[in-house]
């Protein structure tokens, strides 16, 4: 997760990764205590200077937080994390816009049709969220880490509507497999259907990580980490659209029945397209400090690898309704979403988690970090709404189509499961504060 780290989660923004260790999370100490801070102790036979201290650093002055390295115990920090995941994918258009002197209205590859919401129009900003970070000392070389990331959701909202004659013509497109070309369904036409029609969509991700690390020299200035431990992730999106028609004439059907223009008389339908993630594994990797001769700076390097389980979960579905002066009537399906790939799909594939990251590290004040990280992440397989979604339509399962006899064994939209690896890429500022 983004400490810094990565949607994976890191090494605590203090070395890597952000606040939490990025996505991975799993950082280190803000503390750097002991070795940590600067290789081995001072105290031992052939060295000089006073314990925490590197070789020769008797002639080094010695500022406030120098005296405290070797001595924290435990340590806690919080960032700010700024995070973007890998714009997600729609498989086809979701709502044109058209001319009503077209053969099909609003269909794909006619001379008036234009896409009003399409692959272009599903993305999500940046993406605002945070990390944390708890850990103790034990021995100073081995240390136990908690790490979360926390990515609220995101969310895109677009509404496109008629005005009240049914001017501009606006449309659901899909492939119609009965007549094997284009067609669309109408959602406002001049003079005889006024409507909108909207797009909702959301993402979150967070991420736990707890992980034992151990801490070795390789130089007085720096030092490496290797670690070991447990990590979940969870990616939760889904994607929403719903169309609004009312009757100018007797221009639509529902369940084969006509619908009089009426006031209070209007169809209303939707498609649900929800998917949820949530990995499970083993988490190791390692790192490289560099620690400045004076402590008040510190620069870090961090590779971390997950391996074990995806869960992915599909939830398709959708539904009509009419209402009158009489009620409402619903009846299962919208236009993309139906009973032929509605319900509750899922599956468990192999997962792997990649991160990696830089951090910086300032030591203001005595018991203070101050952190800043970038980290990125890769995650080999995911579920995402968009990519579920089939244009593809058997027209006589639709609630709203003059053919409805019902669903039927070989309708479309079927449903296969399609999945992609996303990139994580996140950066963090935040404090560390250790005893």
């Amino acid at each position: 997760m983004p400490g810094m780290a990565g949607p994976g989660m890191s090494y605590p923004p203090a070395f890597g990764g952000p606040g939490m260790g990025g996505p991975g999370m799993g950082g280190y100490p803000p503390g750097f205590a002991g070795p940590e801070m600067g290789g081995p102790i001072g105290g031992m036979p052939g060295m000089s200077g006073p314990p925490g201290s590197f070789p020769g650093d008797a002639d080094l002055p010695i500022v406030g937080p120098r005296a405290t390295f070797g001595s924290e115990t435990f340590w806690f920090s919080m960032d700010y994390a700024a995070g973007w995941i890998q714009k997600p994918r729609l498989s086809a258009p979701l709502i044109t816009e058209g001319s009503p002197a077209d053969a099909h209205p609003g269909a794909i590859g006619q001379p008036g049709t234009v896409v009003a919401f399409g692959d272009s129009n599903y993305k999500f900003g940046t993406y605002q969220g945070f990390q944390a970070q708890i850990g103790v000392n034990l021995n100073d070389q081995l240390y136990l880490e908690l790490n979360t990331l926390v990515f609220p959701a995101q969310h895109v909202a677009w509404t496109t509507a008629s005005g009240l004659t049914g001017s501009p013509l606006v449309a659901r497109p899909v492939f119609n497999t009965i007549a094997d070309r284009e067609g669309s369904y109408l959602t406002s036409f001049p003079g005889v259907l006024a409507g909108s029609s909207s797009v909702e969509a959301r993402s979150e991700l967070w991420g736990i990580e707890a992980v034992a690390r151990y801490k070795f020299a390789i130089t007085p200035y720096l030092t490496g980490d290797v670690l070991l431990g447990y990590r979940q992730m969870e990616l939760l999106e889904n994607l929403t659209v719903s169309d609004n028609l009312v009757p100018l004439q007797p221009s639509i059907t529902f369940l084969g029945n006509q619908v009089t223009p009426a006031p209070g008389t209007s169809l209303n339908d939707y498609d649900r397209f929800a998917t949820n993630n949530t990995f499970n594994g083993v988490d190791f990797g390692g790192r490289l400090r560099w620690q400045s001769g004076y402590d008040w700076f510190a620069a870090t390097t961090y590779w971390k690898e997950a391996i074990g389980a995806t869960t992915q979960t599909v939830n398709i579905s959708g539904a009509t309704t009419l209402t009158t002066a009489g009620g409402s009537v619903s009846a299962p399906g919208g236009i993309l979403a139906q009973q032929s790939n509605g319900g509750n799909f899922t599956r468990t594939v192999f997962g792997s988690i990649t991160e990696g990251g830089v951090g910086f590290i300032i030591i203001p004040y005595k018991y203070v970090r101050l952190e800043f990280g970038y980290s990125a992440t890769y995650w080999n397989s995911v579920v995402r709404p968009g990519n579920q979604v089939n244009h593809a339509v058997t027209p006589s399962q639709v609630a709203t189509d003059i053919t409805f006899t019902g669903t039927a064994p070989g309708n479309q939209p079927g449903f296969v499961y399609r999945s992609q690896g996303i990139t994580i890429q996140s950066l963090n500022v935040g404090l560390s504060f250790y005893y």
